[in-house]
C-alpha cells in the first residue's frame, strides 16, 4: 500500500514539473514572438535551471541578439555548438555576429587544422566513441575472415580490411577524446560587456603604464591562468586570437 501510494505521489510530481517547463517554454516562445526579448530570456534561465541542452542555449542567443546584447549572444550560440558541434543554425548565427562585432574573433588556421575540426565535429564525442565501437567489431569480423576463410582472395580482403578497420577505430577513438576535452573544457570566455580595459597587472590598472588594451563585447579570450578571492576568480590572465596577453576583470567575461 506504501509503495502505492509513494509511486501515485512520484507520478503528481514528475506530472507538475513537466507542466511547469511546458509552462516556461510556452510562455519563452509567446514572449518571443511578441518581440519581449527581457521576458524570453527570464523563461528561458527558468527551464535552464530543469536542465540545459543545445536548442535551449541556441534560442537563449537569438532572445540575446534580439535584444542587442551581442556578447551575451555569442555565448549562448557557443554554448549551444558546445553541446552540439554539428548545431548549424547555432554555427549560422555565431558566423553572422562575427560579423558584427568589432575585435577579430577567429585566427586564421591553415586547411588541415580546419578539414579535421570539420571531421570532428560530424559527431558528438559519444557519438564517436560508437564510430570506434564499429569500427572495432568490424575489425574483429575482418580478423575472422583472414584466419577462417578458405578462399584466398576472401583472406587477403580480411587481412587489409581488418588493417583498415582498426586504424579508423583508433582515429574514432582519438577524435573521441579530442571532442569530449572541447566539450568539457572550460578555457575560453567571452566578453559580455560594451567594452573592456585589459591590463598588464591583475588588478584594476592604475597609471597608464598598467593599462593593455581595451577588447569589445563578444571578443572570445582563452583563460591562461588566474587569481582568486576564496573560492571565485577576480581576475584572468587571457590571450587574444592575435595573441596578446593581458589580464581581465573575470566580472567582464562569461564563461562558455
Amino acid at each position: 500500500m506504501m509503495r502505492n501510494i509513494f509511486i501515485m505521489v512520484a507520478l503528481i510530481v514528475a506530472l507538475t514539473i513537466n507542466a511547469t517547463e511546458r509552462n516556461y517554454q510556452k510562455e519563452a516562445i509567446e514572449a518571443y514572438n511578441n518581440k519581449n526579448y527581457p521576458a524570453a530570456i527570464e523563461a528561458y534561465d527558468s527551464l535552464m535551471k530543469q536542465g540545459v541542452s543545445s536548442e535551449l542555449y541556441y534560442n537563449l542567443g537569438n532572445c540575446y541578439y534580439r535584444s542587442g546584447n551581442k556578447g551575451m549572444a555569442v555565448l549562448y550560440y557557443e554554448k549551444a555548438l558546445k553541446l552540439e558541434p554539428d548545431n548549424r543554425m547555432a554555427q549560422a548565427n555565431l558566423d553572422f555576429i562575427h560579423t558584427k562585432l568589432i575585435d577579430p574573433y577567429a585566427a586564421e588556421e591553415n586547411i588541415i587544422v580546419v578539414g579535421y575540426r570539420s571531421v570532428r565535429n560530424w559527431l558528438s564525442s559519444s557519438g564517436w566513441t560508437i564510430a570506434g565501437m564499429v569500427f572495432f567489431a568490424l575489425f574483429i569480423l575482418a580478423l575472422g575472415l583472414y584466419m577462417f576463410a578458405s578462399s584466398i582472395i576472401v583472406r587477403k580482403s580480411g587481412f587489409f580490411g581488418g588493417f583498415a578497420m582498426l586504424a579508423l577505430c583508433i582515429a574514432a577513438n582519438v577524435i573521441a577524446a579530442d571532442a569530449e576535452s572541447v566539450r568539457t573544457s572550460t578555457d575560453y570566455a567571452v566578453v559580455v560587456c560594451d567594452t573592456v580595459q585589459l591590463s598588464t597587472v591583475s588588478h584594476i590598472p592604475n597609471t597608464d603604464a598598467e593599462k593593455a588594451f581595451v577588447v569589445h563585447e563578444g571578443a572570445k579570450l582563452k583563460k591562461l591562468d588566474s587569481v582568486k578571492v576564496g573560492n571565485k576568480a577576480s581576475w584572468y590572465k587571457v590571450v587574444t586570437v592575435d595573441n596578446r596577453e593581458a589580464w581581465v576583470n573575470a566580472a567582464a567575461v562569461a564563461e562558455i
